[in-house]
């Protein structure tokens, strides 16, 4: 018999990162690497404007939030580093940059926080 574990290692796969379900294939780069059409959930959380400790020398500069899930093993099996640049595919063959804010995981499954400045 399966343990907890195993069954939500092998859901993670089959329901939460399962192309045209839940999840799309993209193409990643951080770190130097490129990790090739692995499966990601990319969630857009919306439009924030920037706030830079009460002073803002770049107005009507807004942060786009988004939240990106994908397995730990898809992008080397180490967790990225808040701060750092990650980017991602676009189907236009394009890459955009984004900021890491945070970083976790649990169970093999990545979320990670990005944020991207948009005018």
């Amino acid at each position: 018999m399966d343990s907890f574990r195993d069954i939500l290692a092998a859901d993670l796969r089959n329901v939460f990162l399962q192309p045209g379900e839940l999840a799309e294939l993209r193409t990643v780069r951080y770190d130097g690497k490129t990790y090739e059409n692995i499966p990601v959930s990319l969630q857009d959380s919306g439009l924030r404007q920037r706030q830079r400790n009460g002073i803002d020398n770049a107005q009507g500069l807004f942060t786009a939030h988004s939240v990106l899930f994908c397995a730990l093993e898809d992008l080397g099996g180490k967790l990225p580093k808040q701060g750092n640049l990650l980017e991602i595919g676009q189907e236009n063959g394009f890459f955009r940059p984004y900021l890491i804010a945070s970083a976790t995981h649990e169970l093999g499954m990545l979320k990670l926080e990005l944020e991207a400045n948009r005018q």
